[in-house]
């Protein structure tokens, strides 16, 4: 299906109430991006009403001949955009909204596809090809949770598990030359909609909008011109710094994040995929995760936390040197590849702490001065400058006092 780019004739003002989402999209006399939006979201439920009503997007034509889209709640400039291309920013906000609307909810960007009942998970990293691998796993049968966006749920009995965003996977055009001729023919002949930049793809497996699967595996993708696909090794760390880069979820407790990436990392299936040829890739994936010997990943969020950051407040106290720190209480804490991680008892933030920190913070667990850290790190280092070491100590402890790591000890 092609697409003219412009705007039809005006009609009437329609809100879509999609389920999960609180606020509509609202499209002001533009009622031609309605069939598009269907054919794109097969499996979402929407309520239709008319008239004008607050919004999470709002969509009008414009004097160009395109589409004027608003974005109600994130405060970004308006854009202009032909209708495809407006759909896709309509799915875009609706992953944000969803969020908003139920704040339970980790987001990944990354795409999701069902191997032997439970999703193999490729993180977004720029221009590795996840969409167009995703398509290809498509159009091989493969079941399809999401080629962009994947929500990310804890069950009651602690599995964490990917929520399926019952949109159709999207690929970039043109398809390389590369590709076979059975994909090309079918990518052309796809009726699904599309223009000059993007072409939705009809696949027989997409999973219904809201199915649920726990994860099984995350897979790094790496593009490497003429490389046959291989598996290579991924470590916990590497995995970890993945997922959580690519948690787009601002409202949980910092506990709760790392608790949940950490248990991720440390009990699915971890590997690293070089390759070239999409479709080559694909029939490795289909031999590598034939099956799964290990329990789904699950994690404890029984500990005593809010589930919610506390709000940013005034700034804490000012370093002073003659002052002795010591560890906050309701710190989180994990290592995972040796690398340490800290988790504030607010839920603000999330440290990763280098080996000079580390050492300081080690010695922090009892409580000491800027001036007594410099000195007992000095004795790690003899061959180092004191002043540099005291320099940098300082420095250290006023971070950890401002990011609320340490208190002032009675």
């Amino acid at each position: 299906m092609s697409d003219t780019s412009s705007a039809g004739s005006p009609g009437p003002t329609q809100q879509l109430y999609f389920t999960d989402i609180d606020l509509p999209v609202v499209l002001e006399g533009c009622p031609e991006l309605l069939p598009i939006l269907r054919r794109v979201m097969p499996f979402w439920p929407v309520r239709m009403a008319e008239g004008t009503s607050d919004a999470c997007i709002r969509v009008a034509p414009s004097a160009s001949g395109k589409y004027r889209v608003s974005y109600e709640t994130d405060g970004k400039a308006p854009s202009e955009w032909n209708a495809v291309n407006a759909v896709c920013e309509i799915i875009a906000d609706l992953a944000w909204e969803r969020l908003r609307s139920d704040e339970t909810l980790f987001c990944l960007h990354g795409a999701a596809v069902v191997f032997a009942g439970r999703l193999v998970i490729f993180p977004n990293d720029h221009r590795a090809g996840k969409s167009t691998l995703t398509a290809v796993l498509g159009h091989q049968g493969r079941t399809i949770f999401g080629d962009d966006v994947l929500p990310i749920a804890i069950a009651p009995d602690g599995t964490i598990e990917g929520i399926a965003t019952g949109v159709l996977p999207r690929i970039r055009l043109p398809v390389p030359p590369s590709f076979s001729p059975a994909f090309q023919t079918w990518a052309a002949r796809n009726a699904a909609p599309g223009n000059a930049q993007y072409k939705y793809l009809d696949v027989p497996g997409l999973a219904a909008h809201g199915a649920r699967l726990p994860i099984g595996a995350i897979v790094r993708l790496e593009r490497k011109e003429a490389q046959t696909p291989m598996i290579r090794p991924l470590s916990a760390g590497e995995a970890f710094e993945s997922v959580v880069d690519r948690n787009f979820a601002r409202s949980h407790h910092t506990a709760r994040i790392l608790r949940t990436f950490d248990s991720l990392a440390t009990q699915v299936r971890l590997a690293s995929l070089v390759y070239d040829s999409a479709e080559e890739a694909a029939e490795l994936l289909a031999r590598e995760f034939l099956s799964w010997d290990t329990p789904p990943a699950t994690v404890d969020l029984s500990f005593d936390r809010s589930a919610q950051p506390a709000e940013d407040g005034a700034e804490g106290p000012a370093y002073d040197p003659g002052q002795r720190y010591i560890r906050a209480d309701g710190l989180t804490e994990t290592t995972i590849d040796g690398q340490q991680y800290v988790a504030d008892g607010d839920g603000r933030g999330l440290f990763r702490l280098n080996p000079g920190a580390r050492i300081i913070w080690a010695v922090l667990e009892e409580p000491a001065s800027g001036p007594e850290v410099a000195e007992i790190v000095s004795t790690v280092f003899p061959a180092e400058d004191p002043a540099r070491i005291a320099d940098d100590c300082a420095r250290t402890v006023h971070d950890f006092l401002n990011n609320a790591l340490i208190v002032p000890a009675a």
